[in-house]
């Protein structure tokens, strides 16, 4: 959790001659690594701690971004929008969604 947060952390403060970008992506890619590591190893806490990271640091991007160079309003049509679709093909396919989620809830109990 230390080195994902310390990742998080120099994000946002920055490296010095880097373009600004870049310790975003570098703190993704350490997330996505302890994602990985987490699945591969079958180790909970690597898996939970890269997820949440992952997503706070995605959000965090996306943030920023849309704060410099895109207008807000064309953000919000587009998560709006994706919103929409995400809610109609749950609708469509909510036995198929609802048995995957048994299965997963399933393989990770039996993951101890």
């Amino acid at each position: 959790a230390l080195v994902c947060l310390t990742a998080f952390y120099q994000a946002e403060v920055g490296i010095a001659d880097a373009p600004p970008l870049l310790p975003g992506i570098l703190s993704i890619a350490i997330a996505l690594g302890f994602i990985l590591a987490g699945l591969l190893l079958h180790i909970r806490a690597f898996l939970f701690v890269g997820t949440a990271v992952f997503m706070i640091q995605v959000l965090r991007q996306v943030a920023r971004f849309a704060s410099e160079s895109l207008p807000l309003w064309s953000m919000g049509i587009v998560l709006g929008i994706a919103f929409i679709w995400i809610a109609a093909t749950f609708e469509a396919r909510r036995t198929q969604i609802s048995t995957l989620m048994n299965y997963w809830s399933t393989e990770l109990e039996a993951w101890e």
